[in-house]
C-alpha cells in the first residue's frame, strides 16, 4: 500500500479524494482523460471554425416548417369563431383567415420564414377578434330572473 502525503496529489488524479486516490484507483477511464490529453482545436484554421459556427447557427434557425405556429393560429381562429367574432369583429377574423391561408401557401412554396410570420400574425389577429367578441357578449344586457 502506497501512502500519499497530505496535500500531495497522485500523478493520475483529476482531484484529490478523501483517501487521496482519485479516479486512478479504478483504472483509467476513457471518459476522463488526463489533463495533458484534453482535446484542443488549435490545429483548425480560424476561418473554418468561424464558417462552421455560422453554418450551425443558420441551420438551427431555419430548421423546418412552422408546424407549431400553424397549429396555434388555427386554434386561435377556431376559438375566435366560437366566441362569436364573425359578428363582433368580422374584419379581424377575415384578416386572420387570410393570413392563415397565406401561411399555408408559403409552406407549399417552402418559404418557411414568411409562413411563420403570417401564422404568428394570424394568431395575433384571431386573439384580438376573440377578445372583442367576448367583450361584446359580456356587455350585452342579460335579463335577470326574480
Amino acid at each position: 500500500m502506497q501512502l500519499v502525503s497530505p496535500g500531495a496529489r497522485p500523478a493520475d488524479s483529476r482531484s484529490a479524494r478523501l483517501d487521496g486516490t482519485g479516479y486512478a484507483c479504478y483504472g483509467r477511464s476513457r471518459f476522463h482523460p488526463p489533463e495533458d490529453r484534453l482535446p484542443t482545436f488549435s490545429h483548425m484554421p480560424r476561418s473554418f471554425a468561424l464558417w462552421l459556427l455560422l453554418g450551425t447557427g443558420l441551420v438551427a434557425g431555419c430548421a423546418g416548417a412552422p408546424v407549431q405556429e400553424m397549429s396555434n393560429a388555427r386554434q386561435a381562429v377556431r376559438a375566435a369563431e366560437k366566441a362569436g367574432a364573425a359578428t363582433a369583429a368580422p374584419e379581424l377574423l377575415t384578416e386572420a383567415k387570410k393570413l392563415l391561408k397565406d401561411a399555408s401557401a408559403h409552406i407549399n412554396e417552402k418559404d418557411y420564414r414568411s409562413a411563420r410570420d403570417d401564422a404568428e400574425s394570424a394568431r395575433t389577429q384571431a386573439i384580438e377578434a376573440r377578445r372583442i367578441a367576448e367583450a361584446a357578449s359580456a356587455a350585452e344586457v342579460k335579463p335577470t330572473t326574480p
